[in-house]
């Protein structure tokens, strides 16, 4: 528990002393912070529990009711509950709507919009989040649009407009520095880094995820630490750092074990072939191995809160590109060596389709033959060019 958390609940101790609007922000301040750190379904539910005090103390102000319908729809979606997650987004959206607020509004459909893409309904997710934006920019709420625009630069990449996506990205990240808004450089150095890895631009990924855990680290972000690190090991995988890539997996496996949200688990899952992949691809170049592979990630089953999509496809690109060492590896290496008929009728340059012929031109065909036979004679020795011509 943060000390924050730790004050919070020495007031909510003394509850009883308070008004309806202050216990509000008590209860909906520690749901808030509950949420983004919990570590154990005991923490979740005692953030569900809290909320629903909230909800009480929320009673006749429409967008406080907003507020806790939002927050409902990502608790349910932790808990794995996608179907009540959507419900309660909906429910969010309307009241945001009945009570006047942009930046509720904003805040409402972008949640709505995240149970789209969770749900794998990109084009409602898309259609969402543009509501969402425009929402925002009316509100004139920034960390909110960074928020907005940075995922839908996130859901570019899943519909394969990368090229799209990172600049949507970059223009999150810029707005996010120029508003010293921090989590926003956080989140989109994370997002940028994913967009990187399914175009297999290995450099700029690790780049751009190695920015995101640094800050992690920097604020005590546990959770969001090892997600970036299980990306993070797909790239450094493709370049060979296996040990590290499984360290990462490993370390990740056992922070989330006891947290039921099934998309992380299901990302390491798939990362967890990424040393196997480079392994059987720059390695052992084992064409068989790497179909297999293949398979074994087309069949792994995603859960409710993870549709197959961006994750697979980082672990797909990185097959393909194994695949084209592969080939590489296997093709017959190119003819480096100047190839000279031994009576100097001809000569082949490397990587020509065919000799050139010198028959019937016999002064260089003398030249040449003169410079074979000394090469082949004395090996290593300077001809003089008096001797050469004579």
């Amino acid at each position: 528990s943060t000390a924050s958390g730790e004050l919070l609940d020495r007031c909510i101790e003394r509850a009883g002393e308070l008004g309806a609007s202050t216990l509000f922000e008590l209860y909906f301040q520690r749901t808030i912070e509950l949420e983004d750190t919990f570590t154990t379904g005991e923490e979740l539910e005692r953030a569900v529990e809290l909320l629903e005090l909230a909800q009480v103390s929320a009673a006749g102000d429409e967008a406080k009711r907003a507020a806790c319908e939002e927050m409902r729809a990502r608790l349910e979606a932790q808990r794995g509950d996608m179907d009540a997650a959507l419900e309660h987004a909906m429910l969010a959206r309307d009241l945001a709507m009945d009570s006047g607020s942009d930046s509720m509004l904003g805040l409402c459909l972008f949640t709505l919009h995240r149970q789209h893409v969770a749900r794998g309904q990109l084009q409602q997710a898309e259609r969402t989040c543009a509501l969402a934006l425009r929402a925002m920019e009316r509100s004139g709420h920034v960390t909110g649009e960074v928020m907005v625009l940075a995922s839908s630069g996130y859901l570019d990449g899943m519909l394969g407009r990368s090229r799209r996506g990172k600049a949507r990205l970059h223009r999150a990240l810029r707005h996010s520095k120029a508003n010293s808004y921090t989590f926003g450089v956080m989140n989109c150095e994370y997002l940028l880094g994913l967009m990187y890895l399914t175009t297999q631009s290995w450099e700029d990924a690790i780049a751009h995820l190695r920015h995101a855990r640094r800050m992690h680290v920097e604020f005590g972000f546990d959770s969001n630490r090892h997600q970036c690190e299980v990306a993070l090991g797909i790239g450094l995988a493709a370049r060979g750092e296996v040990d590290q890539a499984r360290a990462f997996n490993e370390d990740a496996s056992a922070f989330f074990a006891d947290q039921p949200a099934g998309s992380i688990h299901y990302m390491m899952e798939l990362a967890a072939r990424a040393p196997e992949v480079w392994e059987a691809g720059w390695v052992d170049h084992d064409a068989g191995r790497l179909d297999a592979l293949e398979r074994e990630l087309e069949a792994l089953p995603a859960p409710d809160d993870a549709p197959r999509g961006l994750d697979l496809g980082i672990m797909l690109g990185l097959i393909a590109s194994a695949r084209s060492e592969n080939a590489s590896a296997s093709a017959p290496a190119p003819e480096q060596a100047l190839r000279v008929a031994r009576d100097a009728s001809s000569f082949t340059l490397p990587g020509a389709d065919g000799p050139v012929d010198m028959s019937r031109r016999r002064t260089v065909r003398r030249v040449l033959e003169a410079l074979l036979t000394e090469r082949l004679e004395r090996p290593g020795d300077v001809l003089d060019a008096h001797a050469l011509m004579a």
